[in-house]
């Protein structure tokens, strides 16, 4: 990942947000893997099957709390 061809804003905003969500960093680092693809053209949004797989990892990355159990 070059994640210096996403806006720091970006970056910053996606590390910020996944630590306060408790989440590991290995999620933020998945989220901006996927971002930078789309940014460089290596990866689009319309190619609905890339996308499921992107989102099953990004899932697979994030713990939940196993909430009413």
């Amino acid at each position: 990942m070059n994640s210096e061809n996403l806006d720091k804003s970006i970056t910053e905003s996606v590390i910020e947000i996944v630590a306060e969500s408790n989440q590991p960093k290995e999620l933020a680092t998945k989220i901006l893997s996927w971002l930078d693809a789309i940014h460089s053209g290596r990866e689009s949004l319309e190619d609905r099957n890339g996308s499921l797989t992107r989102i099953d990892v990004l899932l697979a990355s994030t713990k939940t709390d196993n909430y009413g159990n």
